[in-house]
């Protein structure tokens, strides 16, 4: 048995997928209040400093809202989609959530990992845009179509990238940075080239 604790990953992985980050508020905020200005200015509207105080302090609401959706979402999507793994798989002893980096962002995949009887299977899920409950899913176990081949430091001491292939064809994906889990994926990899020092 796994010294993995399930709530562990889970937290980490919503932190990372779910992130506050006030610097992407501010930032958000500010291009959507220049945005607000540009129209006023284009439409010969004059503004006070009232007028900019208010716009900032709406788009400020706004991105906060949208943050807090956002996290929302996370969090009902991990619930949904361990739930429907260990209905799915009721040997399954610990899942494991992919996450993915497109331009910068950390958000989840539409797969998971998980232990089943010690092996190690990939779970994906028929998710389509926007969908936050899964309808289907296909589980492969570790092996010809589906290998672990490098595990490597991310930008942020946080996550960890994870090189595997399924069928030939890459799939890199993204881990929260825990003890336990790096010795998991590293027992599991296929080539011991690309390790975490």
């Amino acid at each position: 048995m796994n010294d993995i604790l399930p709530e562990n990953v889970l937290k980490k992985t919503l932190n990372l997928a779910g992130k506050f980050d006030l610097f992407r508020l501010i930032l958000t905020s500010a291009i959507y209040t220049a945005a607000a200005l540009l129209i006023f200015v284009i439409m010969g509207r004059p503004l006070e400093w009232l007028h900019y105080v208010l716009i900032f302090m709406m788009m400020a609401a706004y991105s906060l809202g949208r943050a807090a959706i956002i996290r929302s979402r996370v969090k009902k999507a991990l619930v949904s989609q361990s739930n429907y793994l260990l209905k799915a798989r009721p040997e399954a002893e610990l899942y494991i959530p992919m996450l993915e980096k497109p331009f910068g962002v950390i958000r989840l995949k539409k797969a998971a990992l998980y232990l089943e009887n010690g092996e190690l299977w990939l779970m994906a899920y028929d998710l389509q845009i926007g969908q936050i409950y899964p309808k289907a899913g296909l589980s492969l176990p570790l092996g010809r179509d589906f290998k672990l081949v490098g595990i490597t430091p991310g930008e942020r001491p946080d996550f960890l990238r994870v090189d595997a292939k399924i069928k030939e064809q890459n799939y890199p994906f993204v881990i929260p940075a825990i003890d336990q889990l790096v010795s998991l994926i590293k027992n599991h990899l296929t080539s011991q080239e690309k390790e975490v020092n």
